[in-house]
């Protein structure tokens, strides 16, 4: 009896070492996360090369098995190894797939296709911690964690926004919060959430602020899930 070969477009994550020439490999399809087994893939003429290069996104055939994928043959779609030259590039795919493996392990639908527009944008150069940010909100939405950045969050007041609360949930206005944030922290904190299109991957937010609004969504996102914090934040802020 045949076995029905299936093909999908995903997003490598990390892989680890099983038995002598094999992985297990985190692969970030549409529908969230799956463990794939990678067979003989350090074998020089192994068609399941592309599973080697974390942060790409490939076109793969596989197998259903009752609790993981059997990887058959492997093309690449978009090249992380482009990315590789530049640490600021390196930290970003290191913030990107720690995120998604631990986010999206439960089969959340993942955001496959704005992801691979941010990656490509990156490929052509646009801004590092603008995208991490934008990266950031897109997860956030598409875990149901809304952010309200058109009006005051408690009176729904559209005039005199002063600040945000991320714990609340978005912009407070003049009479609802006794802050005032700085008009940067405010549109950087906007941006996050931004769609993700041709204008918005373009931009280029100011870098002090951006780093404190990125950390701040990155630091929420964790503890609402309930994780110490991201192990490559840091290094993603320090690198901007």
């Amino acid at each position: 009896m045949n076995k029905e070969i299936e093909n999908s477009i995903a997003l490598v994550l990390k892989g680890t070492p099983y038995l002598e020439d094999s992985l297990i490999v985190s692969l970030a399809f549409s529908d969230g996360v799956h463990s794939c087994y990678v067979p003989h893939v350090f074998k020089l003429k192994s068609p399941l090369k592309p599973l080697l290069f974390a942060g790409s996104i490939i076109n793969i055939s596989y197998e259903k098995k009752e609790d993981f994928l059997l990887a058959k043959q492997a093309t690449i779609i978009f090249d992380s190894s482009m990315l590789y030259g530049d640490n600021k590039k390196i930290a970003f795919l290191y913030y990107l797939i720690e995120l998604s493996d631990k986010l999206f392990n439960y089969r959340s639908d993942y955001p496959l296709v704005e992801v691979r527009m941010i990656l490509e944008s990156m490929k052509k150069g646009a801004d590092v911690l603008s995208l991490s940010l934008l990266l950031t909100g897109l997860f956030y939405k598409k875990l149901g964690i809304k952010m309200i950045t058109d009006r005051c969050i408690r009176c729904s007041s559209t005039h005199n926004i002063v600040s945000y609360s991320i714990k609340d949930g978005g912009f407070l206005c003049a009479d609802c919060s006794s802050e005032k944030f700085p008009v940067n922290a405010l549109y950087i904190f906007k941006f996050s959430f931004m769609d993700i299109d041709e204008k918005s991957l373009i931009k280029v937010v100011p870098n002090l602020e951006g780093k404190k609004v990125l950390k701040e969504l990155a630091d929420h996102l964790a503890n609402y899930f309930e994780y110490g914090p991201f192990n490559t934040l840091t290094q993603l802020i320090n690198l901007c």
